[in-house]
């Protein structure tokens, strides 16, 4: 067995490993960008909106000890307001949700249920994007992940308007739901997701890194990769930006 696959699958069980202990640990983090035919969303109707795609996205993590070699994972936007590109690759905290130390995570233990209603949302996306209705269906549930976590203007009634839905009914969801008690519908289960969020360096606080912040679900079942077309003009044009969520600001309404 090649050497690249064998370190890949120790990665997968030595993160695996990591989750089950419950503890955050460090990882090396590179977003890799969109998938095919990955629907986007307005984000902030109104004055100020722009179009973003909407998550999954790529990403690879690799060991510290094997920063080189990586292994695919996909990723979930938790944060609206910070951007990434394509190859942009950073030292991350990976932090369980199943565990009590959020120190390391942007918004802190305060909005533990938050982020695994996040994580309930994002398990339960359709990802067969050539189905209109499951593009709806991933466009709507991102802009509830973002609202959920107070992320964007008028979180609240984002929040309201999609509890409303048959979308948020299909899951269990509706307008006596809370958000702020822990999500226990269909079988989710915390242990199997963390957050990815970007190291700042010692000394400094998680809000001084510009990186945005990702779920993931491990163990994750490696993907290989193809970028669009329009990806790959977009990183020959120097416009990687656009590929991803600092990629989000991919179109500003006046």
């Amino acid at each position: 067995m090649p050497s690249r696959i064998v370190t890949a699958l120790a990665l997968l069980s030595v993160t695996a490993g990591s989750l089950a202990a419950q503890s955050p640990f460090k990882e090396n983090f590179q977003f890799i960008g969109t998938y095919p035919n990955d629907p986007t969303l307005v984000v902030n109707p109104g004055s100020g909106s722009f179009s973003a795609y909407s998550s999954p996205y790529a990403g690879e993590l690799s060991l510290l000890s094997s920063p080189n070699v990586y292994s695919p994972v996909m990723v979930w936007c938790v944060d609206e307001l910070h951007e990434i590109s394509a190859g942009e690759t950073y030292n991350a905290w990976i932090t369980p949700l199943a565990q009590n130390n959020y120190s390391n995570t942007r918004l802190g233990i305060g909005l533990k249920a938050e982020y695994e209603w996040a994580a309930y949302l994002a398990g339960s996306m359709n990802l067969d994007w050539t189905s209109a209705t499951n593009r709806n269906q991933t466009v709507v549930l991102q802009d509830a992940m973002w609202a959920i976590l107070g992320e964007g203007a008028n979180a609240s009634s984002r929040v309201s308007s999609f509890e409303g839905t048959s979308i948020a009914a299909a899951l269990g969801i509706n307008s006596s739901t809370n958000f702020s008690v822990a999500p226990t519908l269909n079988g989710f289960d915390p242990k199997m997701w963390a957050l990815i969020t970007c190291d700042p360096g010692a000394g400094h606080p998680v809000s001084s890194c510009p990186a945005q912040e990702f779920l993931v679900q491990l163990p994750g079942v490696p993907k290989e990769v193809t970028p669009e077309p329009a990806t790959l003009s977009l990183l020959g044009t120097g416009l990687a930006g656009v590929l991803g969520m600092g990629v989000r600001r991919r179109k500003r309404n006046a």
